[in-house]
């Protein structure tokens, strides 16, 4: 029983010499130590260079199935679609394809096709309306030479044109306009109108038969 008690007081007295050691500056500051070594070794294998053994190299990146895992018109939080289809072409690709919306006035696009030429633009978007074709025959533009002038403007200082066919939503296809002269006013929400006889003289329900240039 004495050899017991000895041996416990010999344990605890250990036990109490380890754990005043532990509380020790200089226990604290190996414990420091270790610490900052590992955050440098975690830091150098998450911020570190490239591993020469195929560093850089993303292996099955495309997945088709994140486009037809899904039915038309479900969704998904996980799916990522843009993963479906890659396409890798060169850097330079991108640098030539540094585009503008070329939509000034004929009179100022020479001087900015050159600036533009000079800032890196290699393409320029030219929009040409439905609404810009003749009324009277829809094989013509009506405003030609000043496309002309736009179109050979960028050919000159080596911009490619992308020319767009829209249906303007303010002069969506060809048109002819008038004036009218309404001669007495409309409540808010009326469907009938008092025009004079030259007005009335040119107008069909439902239809326009106006003669003469527009205005």
């Amino acid at each position: 029983m004495a050899y017991l008690k000895l041996m416990y007081r010999s344990v605890s007295a250990s036990t109490r010499e380890r754990s005043d050691w532990s509380l020790r500056p200089a226990g604290w500051a190996l414990v420091g130590l270790v610490l900052v070594f590992a955050a440098i070794l975690v830091g150098k294998a998450l911020l570190g260079g490239p591993d020469p053994q195929g560093a850089g190299t993303l292996r099955a990146p495309i997945d088709a199935s994140q486009q037809t895992a899904l039915d038309f018109g479900e969704r998904s939080h996980w799916l990522q679609p843009w993963r479906a289809y890659l396409d890798t072409v060169p850097a330079q690709r991108l640098r030539d394809a540094v585009g503008i919306n070329f939509n000034v006035a004929a009179a100022q696009a020479p001087a900015t096709a050159r600036l533009l030429a000079r800032s890196g633009f290699k393409r320029a978007r030219v929009e040409v309306g439905w609404g810009s074709l003749s009324y009277d025959d829809p094989g013509v533009i009506s405003q030609l030479p000043e496309l002309r002038t736009r179109l050979e403007a960028l050919k000159a200082n080596g911009i490619r044109p992308l020319i767009l066919l829209n249906a303007h939503h303010g002069v969506p296809c060809p048109m002819r306009t008038f004036s009218a002269n309404v001669t007495a006013p409309a409540a808010a929400g009326a469907r009938t109108l008092r025009v004079d006889a030259t007005t009335a003289a040119a107008l069909v329900a439902g239809q326009d038969r106006s003669q003469g240039p527009g205005r």
